[in-house]
């Protein structure tokens, strides 16, 4: 795999991964896969680890949906990966080592990080976070047990009381996600559910007027 470019193009780094996981049968050697894409990302991994996990939710066929979940929530749940860092709540963002206390995050409390409290990215929008919210709930529903392995990783973070933890808004967001994803309910109605409990976002460190961190275009 070759190192990203500065723009890079998500379809094609969705496609290269998918292509690269159906020649490694084995989970663990997919995991490794994972994690040097991670090391490729290095600072950027998220918001671009969504990009790639919404691209695969949107095009790739529900086969290859089923093996990148069961990889993404193993690692997840071994520690391996993929792990974005925001800085620990309560921590100066003014500190010029804002990662010296940070907490690791998988896609989906990253997300809720990112909406409710304030990060080093632009603040996310209700409908780009609504979006990004139902596809990795719909992406990770494709595999029942990757999903509940993925869930008791989320109650796991909620019960830890560790310095670093989320903000009380982004923990609540993820407390609802952990209920409502085991109802009979929709991705996009999960994904509301988990919007009214993260309640109003923080202003961030770079929020730009009328900025959007996802262009229309990146998605579909």
């Amino acid at each position: 795999m070759t190192q990203f470019a500065q723009n890079p193009n998500w379809h094609a780094a969705a496609q290269e991964l998918i292509n690269q996981f159906a020649e490694l049968p084995d989970i663990d050697d997919r995991v490794t896969l994972l994690e040097k894409m991670c090391e490729r990302l290095d600072g950027n991994l998220y918001p671009g680890f969504l990009q790639i996990l919404y691209v695969i939710e949107q095009h790739a066929e529900t086969t290859c949906k089923r093996d990148f979940v069961q990889t993404v929530s193993y690692g997840l749940s071994t520690g391996r990966l993929p792990s974005g860092k925001l800085p620990a709540f309560g921590s100066s963002q003014k500190n010029a080592n804002p990662y010296g206390q940070s907490r690791l995050l998988g896609p989906l409390e990253f997300l809720c990080a990112w909406y409710s409290q304030s990060t080093h990215l632009p603040d996310l929008a209700e409908d780009k976070f609504s979006q990004l919210c139902a596809s990795l709930v719909r992406l990770f529903s494709t595999e029942p047990e990757a999903a509940e392995l993925y869930r008791s990783k989320l109650q796991s973070d909620v019960l830890n009381p560790v310095v670093g933890s989320l903000s009380s808004r982004g923990k609540e967001g993820v407390k609802s996600l952990i209920i409502s994803w085991q109802q009979p309910l929709t991705p996009e109605q999960i994904s509301q559910a988990v919007l009214l409990a993260c309640g109003a976002p923080q202003q961030g460190i770079n929020s730009f007027a009328n900025a959007d961190p996802f262009k229309p275009s990146t998605f579909g």
